[in-house]
């Protein structure tokens, strides 16, 4: 099997093996955080566009490590999803490019929310926290992804 490469990370990938499900309305921002986390290692990575497509990502019962969840997919409040991830093991990042007062405090505690824009390295270092993968990643290009 062929060792898996990064354009920016030298040695050990910190997203190594890592599985995440990206619940994303807008292609470019999904896109873009795929080959953000790929790039750190994550082997799987399934993007979603709704809440209805992340229910059957979810039900075909793949054992996601992570989901980054946009907490507003157009009219779509995600955050009964966000607890049905949670329910079921997996480590969750709150993605918003609203206030984050505009959060239900339920979901605003004890889980990370990235306000959009977001630059790749704060999308690593927020699933890396949430998954405990390791520390806080090293300084990359945030031009890259």
């Amino acid at each position: 099997m062929q060792k898996q490469k990064s354009r920016i990370y030298s040695g050990e990938l910190p997203l190594k093996g890592k599985s995440a499900l990206i619940i994303e309305d807008n292609a470019l921002i999904a896109i873009s955080a795929e080959f953000c986390l790929r790039d750190a290692g994550a082997t799987v990575v399934r993007i979603a566009d709704s809440v209805a497509s992340a229910k059957s990502a979810l039900d075909e019962g793949f054992p996601f490590d992570v989901a980054l969840v946009d907490l507003y997919l157009g009219d779509t409040d995600a955050s009964p999803l966000v607890q049905m991830l949670l329910e079921r093991g997996v480590a969750v990042v709150i993605t918003t490019g609203y206030a984050v007062s505009r959060g239900r405090p339920a979901l605003r505690t004890g889980i990370d929310i990235l306000q959009k824009p977001y630059t790749d390295r704060d999308l690593i270092n927020a699933v890396m926290k949430c998954a405990a993968a390791a520390p806080l990643a090293p300084a990359i290009n945030s031009n890259f992804c």
